[in-house]
């Protein structure tokens, strides 16, 4: 035989050794994906807390807002019952008047 071959036993230590660093090397890889999964599930909670915290804003904001619209509406609606009030009183001022009008000129043309 020749230098060039191996034994059937040199051969699977030779295997043996190259899968032994395969797994080592797997081994480190999946380490790593471990540690860049925890990275990223630390970011997703730190987000999911920012978008908490900002959606609680634009809540807030949301409930100050309808606050000042029910305020608008309630003004609104109180200068709407006054500017009614004052037309209905006006309407019967000028009956009054009206009516006075016909009264005195009637008086007027019996006199």
């Amino acid at each position: 035989m020749n230098n060039d071959t191996i034994t059937t036993k040199e051969m699977f230590e030779l295997l043996r050794s190259d899968i032994k660093n395969q797994s080592s090397k797997l081994k480190a890889q999946i380490t790593e994906l471990k540690a860049q999964i925890a990275d990223v599930r630390s970011d997703m909670k730190d987000q999911s807390s920012e978008l908490k915290a900002e959606i609680a804003d634009v809540r807030s904001d949301i409930q100050s807002l309808d606050d000042r619209l029910r305020n608008v509406e309630t003004a609104v609606a109180g200068t709407t019952a006054v500017a009614m009030y004052k037309k209905t009183l006006i309407d019967w001022l000028f009956r009054i008047a009206a009516a006075v009008g016909v009264g005195g000129a009637i008086k007027a043309f019996l006199s």
